[in-house]
């Protein structure tokens, strides 16, 4: 028997939809209608149709019975997804529309999602990374708040409505397998109003009891009155009441596992049998991801049904069957679980484990301390630790995995992974992580944990300074690397070679990890990967000269974060307080990084703090604040992490300054040079570069000569780095004197975007030219030197500034700019042509010009 055509009708319908949903910007759409009326058919052809145009919607599964907070949302993670879910599915969006633009999620019965999850797709919907086609039924008890949700997120809401007597009939006659008689086709109209599923319903109740029969013809006809029912609920519970126990039972375990494979069917004893003959009677249908119940309204009615002992028993054996088995679903998973931890059944250890996993992705801890509740063993203590680091308790998560003892190397891996994990995502003590993860023997354990040890352990080492050690594990990648270790590697990569100076394969290398990430929407073993990859590449943008782009970036994602909150937004902050430094906006430095310092003592994954503190210390000695200086300076030297190669490096640079400012040069210069050399012996040439550049900075060609070998050490392999290029030329260049190649690489410095350090250079070659006796020179770059940078930086604090034309000078160069002859200017003004002559004299030298060609564009500066 045909189950008929449920989409008769519907043409005009789907059209519409198709068409907001491509063509109106994504413009999201709820549709409305009772029981019955045909909306899951209508969302299920309009999620193909949208596949057909390669929008490939996601489809977000809701349950009636599940009572806990965003287990819908699993269908928009990756697989393996581990934290907070709102900040996951911002991350998994955030891939998805930087490939395709916003995605589309279809939600049947959506008043059956949690209304956490409910204000988290709101919240993605107006940030446009996200839209909805979802379905509610318009007498469900929470229909007006989904209508109200609807409105203020602009979703277009469209009826469903009845079918046409004509559209009744047909439908009918595909369920009974011939052409509908006129007067029993308007009987049936006239009985069901035109909905589906009634429709279904009388025509299979009249030809179960004989009520309908065809003709000799084939034409069906009503021998009597057609059946009549009180409610469309009271038929599908008559129709089901009707099958045999074995099959009530496999609807049954529907209801509850939904969707379940085949395989998983058989493993609960629902023979192939069970499963065809329940498929002609139109009670289930099959997808991609398994076996349902047709209609909702069919689990709806199984459910309410069940009796208590009888559910249990189900669950018992749905959760025995999906075990062990690898392609098992997360959401049927914690479901299950948390239905037999309530009911106070014995789930099997393995089971529990796995659940006890899922429920932390979704936030649930008081299922997963029940879940593990008589539960020993390392497995169940590895969770409760991951557990309590995911809450914010590193201590306590610590404190569970010092009194564990592994009694296989496998599982002592397993727990050095996850210290060292929770020492630098929730402590960010690099120096203990590397420490944790130091004498595992990744030789004897399996290769895809050996590759998560080998890739954390390569990160951390990097972390402290062991750059030749991180680069040699770093080195294992191989092609059949978990995608978590792969990520991570390339985290490690990028990074040691931002170090290293070579700029090209540090942004290669981020650029490989932000693809992988990307394409697999899956977040690497160690949280926080994508802003790392996404930091290496800002600061091998900010080294090779691209400040202006890495610095838009910057701000961008600064702001979006901000409104988000996570940690996620401290380290953008954090990363924009380092791009406005090198750009020369100073009191912007040293404000953004003093709110990544405020949120960094909440919470500092991977340990930025100290870096960040030095950059907000940096930006305020530059500002010639000595009393601010110092109180970092003693907050910098007390932290945890200050003798590391990271930190100690960038202290010594703010030491430097401050010596400088208070004039002890050669203490300057030495606390300049010790940093120099110990970012060189750690690997950190670029940061040793910096900090063997601020010499020249400091004391012109004394401090140049003085450390011309640190710097050129420190630029030995630098490649595609421009700006750190320019500042060995600059060095060069103070040395030989040479006022025009200091004026080169100031020109060059400040189209990178690095207005203090070409305020700076400009500044040197106007001393250069001053010394040489051109005067007209010395002006003009003097004049550049104090354009390029507005803040008050200490280092252009000596700088004369040029002197200001006169009111007469300032008439006659406008006179003559203007194109106007000096006798013209003399009679205008009644002046000796003598007079225009000596005053426009004196403007070429204040301006630094050397004639009229240039006097426009110097009056107009």
């Amino acid at each position: 028997m045909d189950t008929g055509d449920t989409l008769i009708g519907r043409e005009r319908l789907l059209t519409t939809i198709e068409d907001l949903l491509v063509r109106a910007a994504c413009t999201p759409v709820l549709l409305e209608g009772p029981a019955g009326i045909g909306k899951s058919a209508v969302l299920r052809a309009s999620i193909a149709r949208l596949s057909a145009r390669g929008l490939r919607p996601v489809e977000v599964r809701t349950s009636a019975t599940s009572t806990l907070a965003y287990t819908a949302m699993l269908d928009l993670l990756p697989d393996g997804a581990r934290g907070p879910i709102p900040e996951l599915l911002a991350t998994a969006l955030a891939h998805r529309v930087a490939a395709r633009g916003p995605v589309i999620a279809a939600i049947d019965d959506v008043h059956d999602l949690d209304a956490a999850s409910l204000d988290l797709i709101g919240d993605a919907i107006a940030q446009g990374r996200l839209t909805v086609l979802s379905a509610v039924r318009s007498d469900h008890h929470r229909a007006a708040a989904i209508g109200t949700w609807a409105d203020r997120h602009a979703a277009h809401r469209l009826q469903v409505p009845p079918l046409a007597p004509q559209h009744t009939a047909a439908l009918a006659a595909g369920i009974a397998g011939g052409r509908i008689g006129g007067m029993t086709a308007d009987e049936l109209h006239g009985r069901t109003g035109g909905n589906p599923l009634q429709i279904q319903e009388t025509i299979r109740a009249a030809l179960d009891t004989g009520a309908l029969h065809p003709d000799p013809d084939g034409t069906f006809r009503a021998r009597v009155a057609l059946p009549v029912t009180p409610s469309l609920l009271t038929a599908v519970h008559a129709r089901l009441a009707s099958l045999p126990p074995r099959a009530r039972h496999a609807t049954e375990i529907l209801a509850l596992g939904q969707p379940m494979r085949p395989d998983v069917l058989r493993r609960v004893a629902v023979d192939r049998g069970i499963v065809e003959t329940l498929a002609r009677a139109g009670i289930i249908r099959t997808d991609t991801w398994g076996v349902w119940l047709d209609h909702p309204l069919h689990a709806e009615t199984v459910l309410d049904g069940i009796p208590d002992d009888r559910r249990r028993r189900h669950l018992h054996r749905i959760l025995d069957a999906v075990a062990t088995d690898p392609e098992r679903d997360r959401g049927l998973e914690i479901r299950l679980a948390a239905w037999q931890h309530e009911l106070g059944g014995k789930v099997a250890a393995t089971a529990r484990l796995q659940a006890a996993r899922t429920a932390m992705v979704v936030g649930e801890f008081a299922l997963v301390d029940g879940l593990l509740a008589d539960l020993d063993g390392i497995d169940a203590e590895l969770i409760r630790a991951e557990a309590a680091s995911v809450q914010g308790a590193p201590a306590d998560a610590l404190r569970r995995l010092e009194g564990l003892t592994g009694t296989t190397v496998h599982q002592q891996a397993q727990i050095a992974l996850l210290r060292s994990q929770i020492h630098l995502i929730a402590q960010g003590r690099a120096d203990l992580a590397a420490a944790a993860l130091t004498g595992v023997d990744t030789t004897r354990v399996e290769p895809a944990l050996a590759s998560e040890v080998r890739a954390a352990h390569a990160l951390v080492l990097l972390l402290i300074g062991r750059t030749a050690d991180a680069a040699a594990l770093a080195g294992d990648l191989t092609d059949d690397t978990p995608d978590s270790a792969r990520i991570t590697t390339l985290v490690a990569t990028s990074i040691a070679e931002m170090l290293l100076g070579d700029l090209e394969a540090a942004e290669e290398q981020a650029d490989l990890g932000l693809q992988l990430v990307r394409s697999l929407v899956h977040p690497a073993l160690l949280p926080f990967s994508e802003v790392q990859l996404e930091d290496s590449r800002i600061y091998a943008q900010l080294y090779s000269g691209r400040i202006t782009l890495a610095l838009q970036r910057c701000r961008r994602e600064h702001h979006d974060h901000l409104r988000r909150g996570g940690a996620v937004s401290g380290l953008w902050a954090s990363m924009r307080g380092h791009a406005e430094l090198l750009a020369g906006n100073l009191r912007t430095a040293r404000d953004v990084a003093s709110d990544a310092v405020a949120m960094t003592r909440r919470e500092d994954p991977l340990g930025h703090g100290g870096l960040t503190m030095a950059d907000q210390a940096l930006a305020t000695v530059l500002l010639g604040d000595l009393d601010d200086t110092t109180s970092l300076l003693e907050e910098l030297t007390n932290r945890p992490d200050a003798a590391s190669p990271r930190v100690a490096v960038n202290l010594a640079r703010v030491r430097a300054w401050q010596h400088a400012i208070t004039g002890d040069l050669p203490a300057a210069i030495g606390s300049a040079r010790d940093g120099a050399r110990a970012a060189n012996e750690a690997g950190y040439r670029t940061w040793g570069l910096f900090a063997a550049h601020d010499a020249v900075r400091f004391a012109g060609v004394e401090g140049a000569r003085a450390v011309m070998d640190d710097l050129e050490a420190s630029a030995r392999g630098v490649r595609g780095g421009r700006f750190l290029a320019d500042l060995v030329q600059h060095a060069r260049a103070v040395l030989a004197g040479d006022a025009g190649a200091l004026e080169q690489v100031a020109d060059r410095l400040a189209g990178y975007g690095a207005g203090l350090h070409a305020a700076e250079v400009y500044a040197h070659a106007a001393a250069a030219a001053e010394r040489a006796g051109d005067v007209r020179r010395t002006v003009r770059l003097r004049r550049l030197a104090l354009d390029q940078c507005s803040e008050p930086a200490w280092t252009l604090r000596g700088i004369d500034r040029p002197p200001r034309l006169t009111t007469r000078e300032r008439q006659i160069a406008a006179l003559a700019a203007a194109g106007h002859r000096n006798q013209q200017i003399a009679d205008h003004l009644s002046v000796s042509i003598r007079t225009v002559e000596n005053h426009l004299g004196t403007v070429y030298v204040k301006l630094g010009i050397s004639g009229r060609p240039e006097l426009d564009a110097a009056l107009s500066a």
